[in-house]
């Protein structure tokens, strides 16, 4: 069995140190010098021709899934194809994203749903809804995820949905969570999720108070940032049970604030055991968003700048599994006007409504297929022929249906893979020089007479 480098393993020496990556398995390696040139020099490691020693030495390489056949690195990438393939064409569950309403109390100038038509969804379009899960005979399970416009808005639909929802037989509300502004948590909101456990409820805020009420403010203009804290002290009161994720949105014009933002949110709420805090990357594209969004350089510096405040696993590649609604076969996004996309990015287009909840046909059956067919990184050779698949989400479904059939140029591939993967190397290293955990040593000797001397 003649063996390579896997292409899930990623070699590369900075200040004297030998590293090895391996992204099928997430392990992080240093190695002696002996072994970095025995792998960086051999094309091929054939047991057969080598001595007792050495042959134990290279199964031991393989179990580790740093060496491999082609065969093995491409029964892999099949077994992840597979794995997608269940959850995208899984119809014993079905996946909702609700739009009670496009409506906001904020006028967020970065806002994709400005514009949008506003109304609140009506008890006769809930009905259709609820009708449309019905209509899901293979769903047993139903999660539901709201979002808006600023779903509390429309606090009294939501929980005329949820008590139907109750009521549908053969059919069971798994989860339900809430992506909110965070500004409008009343006792009547508080108490419909008292009644009604959320699984989660996401916040976002835009930095420290200056920052962030330059950006998320009232139709008045007036900002936000405390009556958005005082609400985050009402939820983790009332609902302690429920995670709280707060997104702190992060660029070149506050990222130097998140480290004292999100000092400031545990000091605040000392007691609170619900809370998570992580930073949401604006990243540049091709053709970019914004100036101010970060380049792949600056995700680096970013997260060097994190674990040098303690955050020590920033920057650290991670398995990636989860997939998307948008090419999922079971997974909607709900409008208020009971139409249906597959993507929360058009939500209030027209063109990309690829049905109705009370209509059997698609309207848009195109656009849903090819979402469905192209949208995952599987579609695309070059993303099979890449290493960094197993940490890669593959981008956004969308922007790759842009890319491939609106005539778009977006970045999708992830940071680890900018420069020839510099950025990678770059992320690795400054985590291997301030990490506090012992990494993974591969000590080896290869001389030909010699032995694995260790294997930690």
């Amino acid at each position: 069995m003649n063996l390579k480098l896997s292409r899930y393993s990623f070699l590369f020496n900075r200040e004297g140190k030998y590293l090895l990556y391996n992204s099928r398995r997430n392990n992080f390696y240093e190695l002696n010098r002996e072994l970095y040139s025995y792998l960086s020099d051999t094309d091929i490691f054939s047991a057969d021709s080598a001595s007792a020693e050495q042959a134990e030495m290279i199964e031991q390489l393989r179990s580790l899934n740093i060496l491999a056949t082609e065969e093995n690195d491409d029964d892999y990438l099949a077994e992840l194809r597979l794995r997608h393939n269940i959850r995208a064409f899984d119809s014993s569950a079905l996946g909702l994203t609700i739009v009670p309403t496009i409506s906001c109390n904020l006028r967020c100038p970065y806002c994709f749903e400005e514009n949008k038509p506003a109304g609140m969804m009506t008890r006769e379009t809930a009905d259709k809804l609820i009708s449309f899960i019905s209509e899901h005979e293979a769903a047993k399970d139903i999660d539901i995820t709201w979002f808006g416009g600023e779903p509390t808005l429309g606090v009294d639909i939501m929980e005329y949905i949820l008590e139907k929802v109750q009521d549908i037989e053969g059919k069971k509300l798994c989860g339900h969570s809430i992506i909110t502004n965070g500004t409008l948590w009343t006792d009547r909101v508080i108490a419909l999720f008292k009644k009604y456990p959320l699984g989660g409820i996401q916040i976002t805020l835009d930095g420290m108070q200056p920052e962030h009420d330059r950006k998320r403010i009232r139709h008045d203009g007036s900002g936000t940032f405390e009556d958005i804290m005082n609400n985050i002290g009402r939820i983790t009161d009332a609902l302690p049970d429920v995670k709280l994720d707060i997104r702190i949105n992060v660029d070149n014009t506050n990222s130097a604030d998140y480290i004292r933002l999100s000092d400031m949110l545990y000091s605040r709420f000392p007691e609170a055991k619900n809370i998570s805090i992580y930073p949401g990357i604006l990243r540049a594209n091709r053709g970019c968003e914004s100036p101010s969004f970060f380049t792949s350089a600056d995700v680096v510096r970013f997260y060097d700048m994190l674990r040098q405040h303690g955050h020590e696993s920033y920057g650290y590649p991670q398995h990636c599994s989860k997939g998307c609604m948008a090419t999922r076969t079971s997974s909607y996004v709900v409008g208020p006007r009971g139409e249906l996309y597959k993507c929360w990015e058009h939500l209030g287009k027209p063109e990309l409504e690829i049905g109705k909840i009370d209509s059997p046909d698609l309207t848009n059956g195109k656009l849903m297929r090819r979402l469905i067919d192209n949208g995952h990184l599987f579609s695309s050779a070059e993303c099979r022929r890449c290493g960094l698949l197993p940490v890669c989400s593959g981008g956004c479904p969308n922007k790759r249906y842009e890319n491939l059939y609106c005539g778009a140029n977006h970045d999708i591939c992830t940071v680890y893979h900018s420069s020839n993967d510099a950025a990678l190397h770059d992320l690795l290293y400054n985590y291997f020089a301030s990490s506090k955990k012992k990494l993974k040593n591969l000590h080896v000797s290869v001389n030909k007479n010699a032995h694995v001397s260790s294997l930690i």
